[in-house]
């Protein structure tokens, strides 16, 4: 019997930033990453919903409901930004 070993995607949060949460998502996604971005300003959540694959939650990530949307326990590394 053969074995597959399906490597599961690593999940990453990044939560507030803009210019730095984009650009980190980015290099990420091509990697092959699963990405997830938490954002309370709706107009970057807007702006970083146009990159293809990856999940933006608009809300304040400093309260519990929304790494909870976020599933954030899920998620093997979680990123900070000012």
């Amino acid at each position: 019997m053969m074995w597959v070993n399906k490597k599961k995607k690593k999940s990453i949060l990044i939560v507030g930033g803009f210019h730095e949460a984009r650009s980190l998502a980015n290099s990420l996604l091509e990697k092959d990453y699963h990405v997830t971005v938490v954002n309370k300003n709706y107009a970057d959540c807007e702006k970083l919903a146009e990159i293809h694959k990856l999940n933006v939650i608009y809300g304040d990530g400093s309260k519990k409901f929304i790494l909870k949307d976020a599933d954030a326990s899920s998620c093997q590394v979680a990123i900070a930004l000012k």
